[in-house]
């Protein structure tokens, strides 16, 4: 009979042993899609990064050009810039954060 009982015994042993290496495997694979979930998050901005930076490598290319004239009259940040020629006149089109477009010749 006791031979018995210590067998029931491991029995329950063994199976509070499954049972905790069951929690440990959900908290590996839910620790596993958190860190999948970062790494993606990661990409995003790494992507946002080089997005970020190509602009700026464009814009160095831009200001290594001589100034030959500043134009005023935009009372904030212009966000964009074009050149045109019509006939023999030659044109500048801004657009700016103060909500105008500003036309130069």
């Amino acid at each position: 009979k006791t031979t018995y009982v210590k067998i029931e015994k491991l029995k329950k042993d063994i199976e509070s042993k499954d049972n905790e290496i069951n929690k440990i495997k959900q908290e590996i694979q839910f620790k596993q899609k958190q860190i999948i979930q970062q790494i993606d998050e990661n990409k995003k901005d790494q992507t946002q990064n080089i997005i970020n930076i190509s602009s700026t490598l464009d814009f160095q290319l831009v200001r290594s050009f001589k100034l030959n004239n500043t134009f005023t009259g935009h009372t904030n940040t212009a966000w964009s810039i074009d050149y045109s020629t019509f006939d023999d006149c030659q044109f500048i089109c801004s657009g700016s954060y103060d909500k105008t477009v500003r036309v130069w010749d």
